[in-house]
């Protein structure tokens, strides 16, 4: 991963990251690969992932995410349908958008 000095963040990888402090936030991915994957957010308390058992944004107590593959939200590792089919979902080249409001 890389975080420009633009402010924007480049990855390639499985678990690409980037800090974010306390307020409104919003960042957009554009997918380079069709397939499952999970967007969305962390706390840095607590966070554990493990690229080697899969787990990362959305498989823990501390964080939540979108994945438009299978039309889930996840957290704690549990799913939650809130839309399409498998299938019908995330494409590649598609922009995908997400906002949170926390505070610290």
């Amino acid at each position: 991963m890389t975080l420009r000095a633009d402010g924007e963040v480049c990855c390639h990888s499985s678990f690409g990251t980037a800090l974010a402090r306390a307020g409104p936030r919003y960042f957009e991915v554009e997918l380079l690969s069709g397939g499952v994957q999970q967007l969305g957010w962390v706390r840095l308390e607590g966070f554990q992932s493990s690229e080697q058992q899969g787990d990362g944004v959305g498989d823990d107590l501390h964080s939540w995410a979108m994945d438009g593959c299978r039309g889930c939200c996840w957290h704690q590792g549990e799913a939650v349908p809130y839309g399409p089919m498998e299938g019908e979902g995330w494409q590649k080249g598609d922009v995908v958008g997400c906002a949170v409001r926390y505070s610290e």
